[in-house]
């Protein structure tokens, strides 16, 4: 583990919000330096400790696997990428259900690993349902709709006061 995700996970604990912060940052900076060994202990202890204290079907433990099958796949293990993203959607299917944006997002790694891994037609046939699947969801009006324009920000008083018109 790398040495400060290990103090944090000392000081603060394993689920504490800045030491998971700490470790997600921490697998991303090892993943762009091409380290991906490291990635892939991070994310096998973030698996581990998430199972462990909240159980395989917590959906932040979900999110952990979905994690996992990226490093398989960044140190080349695309056997283990594709198996471990296969469980992971039939997992968040069953947990969260097959509209879960956290489901979909599954899937649609699953599909690039098949691709990768050599079985682009299954992939592509993946990607295909889950489109149309999405089309309909859209159509029906249970797709969450992002708003048109940004909020407003309102003026805080604790951060300067009102503002003088």
């Amino acid at each position: 583990m790398h040495k400060d995700v290990a103090y944090l996970t000392r000081k603060l604990g394993r689920r504490h919000p800045d030491t998971l912060l700490v470790r997600s940052l921490v697998s991303m900076w090892l993943s762009g330096e091409g380290q991906h060994a490291d990635v892939l202990r991070l994310a096998e202890a973030e698996v581990a400790d998430g199972t462990a204290e909240f159980g395989a079907d917590d959906p932040e433990t979900l999110r952990s696997r979905r994690r996992h099958s990226f490093a398989l796949r960044g140190v080349g293990d695309l056997d283990g990428a594709v198996a471990e993203a296969r469980a992971v959607v039939e997992d968040s299917v069953r947990v969260l259900g097959s509209d879960h944006a956290d489901t979909r997002r599954c899937r649609a790694d699953l599909a690039q690993y098949l691709a990768e891994n050599g079985k682009p037609a299954e992939g592509v046939r993946l990607l295909r349902a889950l489109y149309t699947e999405s089309r309909a969801s859209a159509r029906s009006g249970t797709e969450r709709r992002r708003p048109a324009a940004p909020p407003v920000p309102l003026p805080c008083p604790w951060r300067g006061g009102w503002p003088r018109w």
